[in-house]
């Protein structure tokens, strides 16, 4: 190797260590948090359902309280799909069987804002979802009707 070879394969070298300390340690690497808010209601009577479970693709999420509201935070890897899933857990406790909603919601990068700066650059960004369900009844199946 010609001394022109030997200093361009330190350089090399050098800026590939330069570049793994870096990426591993001095740039942040932004979250993605989604604020999720809503009320959950029964499509006849139009009245607030309590005990409903609301989860997010891989996220418990929250239960609907008293009002039918609910409002809890998630992290998401990146702007991506969500699912949303309404589900009645505990059957005719909450004044009815109702029927699960599954919703799915794109996300991108338009619905977040910064917030939060770490180093002049943003650390976090939260996109705020607003969204109601009015549940059906589930139908409950003959064979069960005359029990």
């Amino acid at each position: 190797m010609n001394l022109t070879s030997k200093l361009i394969a330190k350089l090399l070298v050098l800026c590939g260590i330069s570049l793994t300390c870096t990426a591993c340690y001095g740039i942040p690497m932004p979250t993605y948090m989604t604020d999720i808010e809503g009320m959950v209601t029964d499509e006849a009577t139009e009245q607030p359902i309590e005990g409903i479970k609301i989860g997010v693709s891989h996220y418990a999420g929250d239960m609907s309280d008293v009002d039918g509201k609910f409002n809890f935070k998630c992290g998401i890897p990146s702007p991506m799909t969500i699912t949303i899933t309404v589900e009645d857990i505990d059957g005719p406790e909450n004044g009815g069987n109702y029927a699960t909603e599954t919703r799915e919601i794109k996300l991108v990068q338009e619905n977040f804002a910064p917030r939060g700066r770490w180093n002049g650059r943003n650390t976090e960004w939260v996109a705020g979802l607003k969204i109601d369900f009015e549940l059906k009844h589930a139908e409950i199946p003959e064979e069960y009707e005359n029990e």
